[in-house]
């Protein structure tokens, strides 16, 4: 605790050193013809130099707003830009007597000749940084069309999505993924199907938040990921028509509407995928021990599956009067998955002589359908920045598998059959209210009701019961309800240049589960304080150091306690008794611009309690074969200590490259009980993105990752790289065509070792690539068309956005 006092003792010293009499611009901004909000609109500050050299620059938000802050006193000229409409310019003097200017309801009118000679030959940055998030914009990636959302996390520096859907933080699987700020029915068990299912062309960017304030849910250690989808505010009617191939054999279609007025933003989209999939691996194990010979059991397997997908998105908001507004949007999904594999085992004594052969084929037809609402009011007073923000949602997935397993063994031949359905809901109440204190000051606070709940049903039946492992039940009925409350206050103002921001979240928790052969409750209230301190030294440095308390609770996979034998040799469970991880977390972020460059590195600390890790153990029969059974304990405590860079250049006028470099120390405590060692590891993983921009119309990305060896509590999994590669032709403005070729090097593997002291496991996981993708693309609207005869003006959107 003294390293931390000292670090912060240290920071507000800082902060004195480098306080200065320094104001801020705000304003909005209006289309002014329907008197619209206007989002996106690029806002330059210039100083009032023979030079005129940039001083500043942002963007404004969905609502038309922007805020410039940390500006010295002196003269500037304002300037506000838009493709096809008329710039607008004023001059802003600031003054130790008026230091914060508010320009309220700036109109932007529509220049319909500029627009008809405009030829766009940049494109915007691909990554903005916040002092407390980073906003990766994919919506111009050469790598979205015809793919999932899963397949963008996967190009998103600091995440990581493996062959089973899974997607890590900062290697920390024990994350939020959100879509537009809400959970959205999305939990750890279905967020891999639905993100699949989710058209990347849909997106409009990717949020980051790795430290989360007390204003949001503190579940999950390693932060957010909000996914952010297309909405765009703009007057008239738009949309695009899209489809495309894949291979292995795929296709994919979409379309999209969007039409808005004065009253109404209204959007609908619609998409379908069709694929198919092959993959394979292997498991290698040896068993020993001191009163039992050592034996040894290969595995190789290999697989195929189809996927189906039809995924529908629309939505609309109507502005009652310049207060209120409400909306009602929603997302629904239908799809299947067909897969079939086949496992070859070969069983070998302790002279590594072959003593049997056997085969497994498993097929299964898997149905999925689910969907998402959400009511939204919006409420603002008198005062700006003074609102009342509200929503009701609910959510619903369901899934049904019928699976058969036809084990092929000498005198134990079996058939075995299982038909499974799983249901989940999700109800949320939320409110959440703004009030400005004074210029800088403000409050919020508000109220979050979580209802959910999850029910699993299998029946099965087996012709030979001499296959099974021992316990083997054929019948799986288990419901898990949970209820979290929660409300929360923040309290956030700025001192010159050094802002600071404290809140409290108090949050009870409410779970009840019950199988077939027992039930379980539990009730706990928590408090979860966060702090947030930072300074902005001069406008291309800002600093900021954060402290909050998170959680991560156990989901209802991990407390079933039904016993899957999918695989005979290698059964797992759930464990009811699993208490949920608590953990701190301190973080400090630096953030310095250059022209051309801006770098955003952190150092990160983690203490966590109660670690829930899988835990594997050797089951030795007296008859029959051994088998591996896992289950999950609350083992320990861990240390997790990292730093991360992530560097975006600008070289030249058609080159973005965006590096992350992530080092990080890991330390577990050792868990007696479980025959575990004290853990310490030192790991690192990296990501680069480059995006080309070429001559007459082209653009290109790719991007290359690798993630070093990470140790685990009874293991490691092994190191693992990949590179995608796109590139993207627009024509004529509306028209353009997308190839990409993901896993170009076909490394996209999941490999691990297992050991404790009566064996040791190595195994491998892997997806057959490389995958080859084409999609072409057409938009339509009320834009008017290039008119080639005409002389054509040539914009460059370079990033001082």
């Amino acid at each position: 605790m003294k390293q931390y006092i000292t670090i912060i003792s240290a920071f507000l010293f800082c902060f004195t050193l480098s306080a200065q009499q320094n104001g801020h611009i705000s304003g909005s901004i209006t289309d002014d013809k329907t008197e619209m909000p206007f989002s996106y609109v690029t806002v330059a500050l210039y100083e009032e130099k023979p030079d005129s050299s940039l001083f500043k620059a942002t963007i404004s938000d969905e609502d038309g707003n922007f805020l410039l802050e940390n500006i010295p006193v002196g003269n500037y000229l304002l300037k506000l830009s838009f493709i096809g409409y008329r710039s607008y310019q004023t001059k802003i003097a600031l003054t130790p007597d008026k230091k914060d200017i508010q320009l309220k309801n700036i109109p932007l009118k529509e220049d319909a000749k500029v627009l008809d000679e405009i030829e766009v030959v940049g494109q915007a940055t691909q990554m903005k940084f916040d002092i407390d998030k980073k906003i990766f914009m994919v919506n111009q990636s050469a790598l979205t069309a015809g793919a999932g959302t899963d397949e963008i996390l996967r190009n998103i520096p600091s995440v990581n999505v493996d062959n089973d859907g899974n997607i890590s933080l900062r290697n920390n699987e024990s994350v939020q993924v959100w879509i537009n700020g809400k959970p959205s029915g999305l939990t750890a068990d279905n967020r891999g199907q639905i993100l699949e299912q989710l058209p990347a062309e849909s997106v409009e960017s990717v949020e980051i938040i790795t430290n989360p304030s007390a204003k949001y849910n503190p579940a999950g250690s390693a932060g957010i990921i909000n996914i952010v989808l297309k909405k765009n505010r703009k007057a008239g009617y738009y949309g695009s028509l899209s489809a495309g191939a894949y291979y292995p054999w795929g296709m994919n279609a979409s379309g999209n509407f969007n039409y808005s007025n004065k009253k109404i933003d209204t959007y609908i989209n619609l998409s379908y995928r069709n694929r198919r999939q092959e993959g394979g691996g292997y498991r290698n194990r040896t068993s020993f021990g001191e009163n039992v010979d050592t034996t040894y059991l290969n595995q190789k397997n290999t697989s195929n599956s189809s996927f189906k997908s039809m995924f529908l998105r629309s939505g609309i908001d109507y502005r009652i009067n310049d207060k209120n507004t409400i909306g009602l949007s929603g997302f629904g999904m239908i799809g299947s998955r067909n897969s079939n594999s086949h496992y070859d085992y070969t069983a070998l004594n302790n002279l590594k002589e072959m003593t049997e052969t056997y085969t497994q084929q498993t097929s299964s037809d898997r149905d999925n359908a689910g969907y998402d609402l959400s009511l939204d009011y919006k409420h603002n007073f008198e005062k700006k920045g003074h609102e009342l923000i509200a929503f009701a949602e609910f959510s619903s997935f369901d899934s049904e598998s019928y699976s058969d397993y036809e084990l092929n063994r000498t005198d134990k031949n079996s058939l075995r059959q299982e038909d499974a359905k799983r249901q989940s809901d999700e109800y949320i109440l939320q409110a959440d209210y703004v009030l400005p204190m004074g210029i800088k000051g403000k409050i919020e606070a508000g109220y979050k009701s979580d209802f959910s709940s999850e029910n699993n049903r299998m029946t099965g039946n087996i012709e030979n019961e001499a296959s099974m492992p021992a316990g083997y039940n054929y019948f799986d009925d288990f419901t898990y309800n949970q209820q979290i409350h929660s409300i929360y206050a923040i309290y956030k103002n700025k001192f010159k240049t050094f802002g600071y921001q404290f809140g409290l979240r108090g949050e009870a928790t409410i779970n009840d589960w019950k199988s077939e052969i027992d039930h379980g409750y539990s009730s706990y209230f928590d408090i979860f304080p966060s702090l947030f301190l930072s300074n902005a030294f001069d406008e291309t440095n800002e600093l900021q150091l954060s402290v909050t308390r998170r959680i991560n609770r156990p989901g209802w996979r991990r407390i079933n306690p039904f016993v899957d034998v999918s695989d005979p040799t290698d059964v797992s469970y759930g464990n009811p008794d699993l208490k949920p991880e608590y953990s701190w977390a301190y973080e400090l972020n630096y953030i310095k611009t250059w022209p051309k460059h801006t770098l955003s590195s952190s150092a990160y600390f983690r203490q966590t309690n109660d670690v829930v890790q899988a835990i594997s153990f050797l089951v030795q029969p007296e008859s029959g074969q051994s088998y591996m059974a896992t289950t999950y304990e609350n083992i320990t405590s861990s240390r997790n200590a990292g730093f991360e860079f992530t560097l975006k250049d600008k070289f030249f006028s058609f080159l973005e490259v965006t590096s992350m470099l992530n080092l990080y120390y890991y330390q577990m405590d050792a868990a007696e009980e479980y025959d575990i060692k004290e853990t310490q590891d030192f790991s690192w993983n990296t990501k680069i993105i480059g995006n080309v921009l070429f001559k007459k119309g082209f653009s290109g990305q790719i991007t290359g990752s690798y993630k070093a060896p990470v140790l685990q509590a009874q293991g490691k999994k092994e190191a693992d790289y990949s590179m995608d590669i796109g590139i993207k032709k627009v024509f004529f403005d509306k028209l353009s065509a997308s190839f990409s070729v993901r896993d170009v090097l076909n490394s996209r593997k999941n490999r691990s070792e297992t050991y404790s002291d009566n064996f040791f496991q190595k195994s491998e996981r892997y997806t057959q690539g490389p995958n080859l993708s084409l999609t072409l693309s057409y938009g339509f609207g009320n834009m008017k068309a290039k008119n080639s005869s005409k002389k054509k003006t040539t914009i460059k959107m370079d990033d001082e956005m």
